[in-house]
């Protein structure tokens, strides 16, 4: 198989060669794929329809002007691109942080998004560009070659992670986690009950540079009550609500660290809000005080995969959500794992 292909389609050309002549430089010529840069996405995906299945990620403008000065949207090909390899990534960039927006690419399948006029522009594309060739070298068996089957043969990712599994589909986890571990974005973990989300979550920590910091959790489903998750996340002055006492919350104690949020879909909508500011801003209010403080901690989340439907139902804030996806990891279900059941009773 051909290399892995990296597509932007991107209408300012200023941008396309700064695209260009920065990842170049940052991977050198002797990379295992090829960058590809479209001015217009007609043109992309007809280059992408002659071979489809060896491109990883595309990367896509939300806006571009026909030759009539047509107005085009980018979402609108993400269909047609998911059509053709539903294995393909497609990030949508813009300067258009705007709620229906979000909601549009999502509806129409795309995976993440990057702010156009964001510091971190470069260091996100490159992020999941490394994430997208990672899952995509492991579709494609070039991760564990003959040790499929081998019960004994758990990788070294796999044994970083300080878990027993032996299945294709938890390499490529591994190294994803890996990857996430060198920067500070928010992880977003996806995966059903027993799938080892927080073991995941911790490894992330551990191998990062928080690692000597502290790793704090919660479960949002132990608090019923939203005002008590409210108070434990962000902390609370007395008398906020009743039986409030005063309170320093986890996204505090947790600063320097890392902070694990387990059952992320059952924050209610003030909840949400409240972390959309804080994403936003990176300072806590507690309940019922006035005062802001700046806190430096890594967020990893963790949902069952129905949270993309809560946010297509307005259950959750679009926006939120891709904040909280800056990382999305799929982990598996035990029963999709080839050979795990087995390794886990050795």
């Amino acid at each position: 198989m051909e290399m892995p292909r990296v597509i932007f389609i991107e209408d300012e050309q200023c941008l396309r060669e700064t695209y260009d002549i920065t990842l170049k430089r940052a991977y050198g010529e002797n990379r295992a794929f090829n960058f590809e840069f479209y001015s217009n996405p007609d043109e992309a995906v007809a280059e992408i329809r002659k071979f489809p299945f060896n491109v990883a990620i595309v990367f896509m403008d939300h806006h571009f002007r026909t030759d009539s000065d047509k107005l085009v949207l980018g979402s609108s090909y993400i269909k047609e691109i998911k059509k053709l390899n539903h294995h393909i990534e497609v990030i949508m960039i813009s300067g258009d942080n705007s709620n229906e927006s979000l909601q549009l690419w999502l509806k129409n399948g795309a995976d993440k998004f990057i702010y156009k006029d964001s510091d971190s522009n470069l260091t996100k594309i490159q992020i999941f560009m490394n994430q997208a060739l990672t899952t995509f070298n492991a579709k494609f068996g070039k991760i564990l070659g003959n040790k499929r089957n081998a019960t004994h043969a758990i990788s070294e990712s796999i044994r970083k992670l300080k878990i027993v599994s032996v299945a294709p589909q938890m390499e490529t986890v591994a190294q994803l986690v890996l990857q996430s571990s060198k920067s500070n974005h928010s992880i977003l973990l996806i995966g059903d009950t027993g799938t080892g989300k927080e073991l995941i979550a911790r490894a992330a920590h551990e191998n990062s540079n928080r690692s000597k910091g502290v790793f704090k959790t919660i479960d949002c489903t132990q608090f019923k009550n939203s005002q008590i998750i409210q108070s434990e996340l962000f902390g609370s002055e007395k008398g906020a609500f009743t039986g409030a006492e005063h309170k320093v919350g986890l996204l505090e104690l947790a600063s320097g660290g890392t902070l694990f949020i387990d059952e992320a879909h059952h924050l209610d909508s003030s909840a949400q809000a409240m972390f959309l500011r804080f994403l936003q801003e990176r300072k806590v209010r507690r309940v019922g005080g006035s005062a802001e403080t700046m806190v430096d901690v890594r967020l990893i989340f963790a949902a069952k995969p129905l949270l993309k439907e809560m946010v297509e139902k307005n259950e959750f804030l679009p926006d939120l959500y891709y904040r909280m996806n800056e990382i999305k990891i799929e982990i598996p279900s035990l029963k999709d794992r080839e050979g795990d059941v087995e390794a886990l009773c050795y």
